[in-house]
């Protein structure tokens, strides 16, 4: 599976909002690398998108070996740039067989040409055919925008509050990958060694 997260690092994603995105991927991770353990081939890149966007790595890196990197919040929001940058690495992207997932999360309004961006997407059939999901974070998020990006509105999670963004991701994964049960909280762990 190649798994794509297109994520909001503007500024209005400064604060709880970015430090719970930081602390949440961290786990997400770890459930990720426990499915790839249990026989799940896991491909992930990250795009960053404020005023610029940015590939957290140059490659899909394997989820076995892939670290987190924190983001920081600052700019506009640039996601009709970031989805022609998804489109040209989904059109990238020669192996049709593997499964594409793509989640987006924004807690604001496209700052640039957001319709260039989804028409690019929208050529490749890779995104087409994608499961794709998004997460409208805060109060402000866009869900008008949000909904051209998936395929059914079911498909979008709203979240207002920073510390529920983890389990929201959980749930998430957990519809793409369902092998693993998601713990959302380590009071909910039973740890014989506490």
């Amino acid at each position: 599976m190649q798994l794509y997260l297109l994520l909001d690092t503007s500024g209005s994603m400064d604060g709880a909002k970015i430090s719970a995105l930081n602390d949440s991927m961290e786990n997400i991770i770890v459930d990720l690398q426990e499915k790839a353990f249990n026989g799940n081939i896991i491909n992930l890149s990250v795009l960053s998108f404020a005023k610029n966007v940015k590939w957290m790595y140059e490659t899909p890196i394997n989820i076995l070996d892939f670290k987190w990197k924190p983001l920081i919040a600052s700019g506009m929001t640039s996601l009709g740039k970031a989805c022609c940058e998804l489109a040209n690495a989904i059109s990238a992207n020669i192996d049709c067989s593997e499964k594409d997932v793509i989640v987006l999360l924004s807690d604001g309004c496209p700052t640039d040409d957001y319709e260039e961006g989804i028409y690019e997407l929208r050529k490749q059939p890779g995104f087409n055919k994608a499961e794709k999901f998004a997460i409208a974070f805060g109060d402000n998020a866009d869900i008008k925008s949000l909904s051209k990006f998936v395929d059914d509105n079911h498909q979008i999670f709203v979240e207002n509050h920073a510390d529920a963004l983890l389990d929201v991701l959980g749930t998430i994964i957990g519809t793409i990958t369902p092998n693993i049960h998601h713990v959302s909280n380590q009071d909910d762990i039973d740890d014989d060694w506490a």
